[in-house]
């Protein structure tokens, strides 16, 4: 096969995902089988069938003539173990590739030496780092991106979260230029949730970001699940109404319970058109904090918790009752309407 055809076809893949469509051309008009083992390697990973991903390596790895594509698809063998948790599989395969590295062409290596470099500080899979053997690997703004974030989780073994904060920030902003989509809501995730106990304030302008990224290029729950618990703490420690928002976006994308989810999220589950609400121990001994009523087990009308919350100027937060917040996401949900219709 052809080293330049190769390289056109792995500046495409660079996109992840958002390549598919070409590649299938590529696949359909191809005749090398090593390659079109490649291309369902990719298509697998992307779909996330891990174990189709690690066949496609194998086969890639034992059929090809190519070093450039034999390394590649070892190189992503190496993070599909990761993320399958066979360690001890991926420890075996790495040392293989850094023992053989200089035999690799500089092309290939450079392709390699950041996912390499931020799979190895993540997860410790060897007691020695990678050799560059050239500076030209980071050229490329998303490799840079990538070393942006290898280089915060080593802040974060640190605890130096604010320097973390910034090297993802930064990652980020090289993985926009590219206009990577995962690789910027990666760096917006790191960024948000290493300093959210820290500074959380700073971890709310990251999530609202990450937020914005991921309902405008994604949709498959089990692909942003992480991400969306991120976006959803960052704003529940912040006291934000829109955590009610993120905990009906997974609730809603996993109506066929396909992932487990956390208990909390159904504590936000927002209910616009709630007339009533039934008085639990927890609203009750709320109420009594701020008014000394006679207070039975029953049900209680939104229009007196509502006035109940004007009456004693109750602030919105997180750990209040569930009648409490729902009735100031109903405020919310007013305001953003009354925006709305004052734009249009």
């Amino acid at each position: 096969m052809k080293k330049n055809k190769i390289k056109n076809v792995l500046n495409i893949i660079r996109f992840g995902i958002y390549s598919i469509p070409i590649i299938n051309y590529i696949y359909k008009n191809n005749i090398k089988e090593d390659l079109k083992y490649y291309i369902l390697l990719l298509k697998s990973k992307w779909k996330r069938d891990f174990n189709s991903a690690i066949k496609y390596a194998n086969k890639v790895i034992s059929t090809t003539t190519t070093t450039i594509l034999r390394e590649l698809a070892r190189f992503e063998l190496i993070s599909l173990y990761v993320k399958n948790n066979q360690f001890e599989l991926a420890k075996k395969e790495c040392k293989y590739l850094r023992d053989n590295f200089n035999n690799i062409s500089e092309y290939a290596r450079n392709l390699m030496i950041p996912g390499l470099k931020l799979l190895n500080t993540k997860y410790n899979i060897l007691d020695k780092e990678f050799k560059a053997y050239s500076d030209n690997y980071v050229q490329n703004n998303v490799d840079k991106a990538i070393l942006k974030y290898s280089q915060a989780r080593d802040y974060i073994k640190k605890e130096d979260y604010n320097k973390a904060y910034e090297l993802f920030i930064e990652g980020y902003n090289l993985a926009k230029k590219f206009l990577h989509p995962t690789m910027m809501c990666n760096g917006l995730n790191g960024a948000a949730w290493w300093i959210r106990n820290e500074d959380k304030k700073k971890a709310l302008i990251a999530a609202d970001l990450l937020e914005y990224y991921i309902g405008y290029y994604f949709e498959d729950l089990e692909y942003i699940y992480n991400w969306l618990d991120t976006v959803f703490e960052v704003r529940r420690i912040n006291n934000d109404v829109k955590a009610f928002d993120t905990a009906n976006t997974i609730i809603q994308l996993n109506k066929d319970g396909r992932i487990k989810i956390k208990k909390t999220f159904y504590n936000f589950i927002p209910e616009v058109s709630a007339t009533d609400y039934k008085i639990d121990n927890e609203l009750k001994n709320f109420i009594l904090k701020y008014n000394d009523l006679k207070i039975r087990k029953g049900i209680i009308k939104s229009k007196t918790i509502m006035k109940f919350i004007n009456s004693y100027n109750i602030k919105y937060t997180s750990r209040k009752p569930y009648a409490i917040r729902n009735e100031y996401y109903k405020i919310y949900q007013k305001k953003l309407f009354g925006i709305s219709v004052e734009k249009f």
